[in-house]
C-alpha cells in the first residue's frame, strides 16, 4: 500500500482506538505512529499532509518522546499555520522547563519544610514483603520488576494537556524526578496532593530529552499506572 492518505486513514484508526477503549494497551499508539510513518515515506511534494506531522506530534507528547514532539508540531505548522502546532510546540517547551527547573531547584522547600518531608518518609512497608523498597538513584532505565519506590508529592507541575497528571516526587534519599501518572481514577486523584505518601509498584524510569535552541534539558521521570 502506497497511498499516503491510506496509511493516514490507519494511523487516526489506530489513534482513535486507543483513546475511546480504554482496555486498549500502548501498542495501539506503535502501530499509529508506524502508519504516520509509512504515509510521511509515500508522500510527494503535491500531497504533504500536516495533520500526520499534528496527529504523530500528539502520539509523542502522550508518550512524552518530547524531542520527537516538538519537532512534529513544528513541521505541522510550517506546512499550515492555521492549526496552531507552533503553540502546541511552546506548551511542550514549557512544561519540560518547569519540571527541569522544579528538580533542579527542590520544588522551591525551605531546607527545614525538606528535611521534614523526607523524613517521614516510610523505609518499611508491613505487607509488601514481595518488593524491594528502594530509591530513585537504584533504578535502572526501563522497567524495574520487584521494586518499590517510596516517595511524598512535592507539588503538581501544570500541564496543558490532562493526561498523564504530572507531579514532582522526593524520595527518602532526597532524589527528585517527575511522576507522570495515567489511566487515574478520581478517587485516587482526590488523595494525591503535597506532602501524600505513594508507592510505586515495578517503577517504569525514563530519561526525559529536549534540546532547543541551544539549550538542552535531562531528567528523570517514573511513568506510573500503578500507584497506591
Amino acid at each position: 500500500m502506497k497511498d499516503p492518505q491510506n496509511w493516514y486513514v490507519l494511523g487516526n484508526a489506530h489513534l482513535t482506538n486507543f483513546f475511546v477503549n480504554e482496555d486498549i494497551n500502548v501498542g495501539e499508539l506503535q502501530s499509529a505512529l508506524k502508519a504516520y510513518a509509512q504515509s510521511e515515506k509515500n508522500m510527494s511534494e503535491l500531497s504533504v499532509n500536516p495533520d500526520v506531522y499534528y496527529n504523530r506530534a500528539t502520539i509523542y507528547e502522550y508518550l512524552e518522546r518530547y524531542n520527537e514532539a516538538v519537532a512534529d508540531y513544528n513541521t505541522a505548522y510550517k506546512i499550515d499555520p492555521n492549526l496552531d502546532a507552533d503553540k502546541k510546540a511552546s506548551n511542550v517547551i514549557g512544561f519540560v522547563h518547569r519540571s527541569y527547573n522544579a528538580i533542579v531547584n527542590k520544588g522551591k522547600l525551605k531546607s527545614n519544610r525538606l528535611t521534614a518531608m523526607v523524613k517521614s518518609i516510610p523505609h518499611e512497608i508491613a505487607g509488601m514483603d514481595s518488593y524491594k523498597i528502594c530509591d530513585i538513584s537504584q533504578l535502572l532505565n526501563d522497567e524495574n520488576p520487584g521494586m518499590m519506590v517510596s516517595a511524598k508529592i512535592v507539588n503538581n507541575i501544570h500541564k496543558d494537556s490532562d493526561v498523564p497528571m504530572c507531579f514532582l516526587l522526593v524520595d527518602y534519599k532526597h532524589n527528585f524526578c517527575v511522576a507522570s501518572i495515567y489511566h487515574m481514577s478520581k478517587s485516587v486523584l482526590d488523595k494525591i496532593k503535597p506532602g501524600s505518601d505513594v508507592l510505586i509498584k515495578n517503577p517504569h524510569l525514563v530519561l526525559v530529552q529536549l534540546s532547543f535552541k541551544g539549550y538542552a534539558y535531562n531528567y528523570q521521570c517514573l511513568k506510573i499506572t500503578d500507584i497506591s
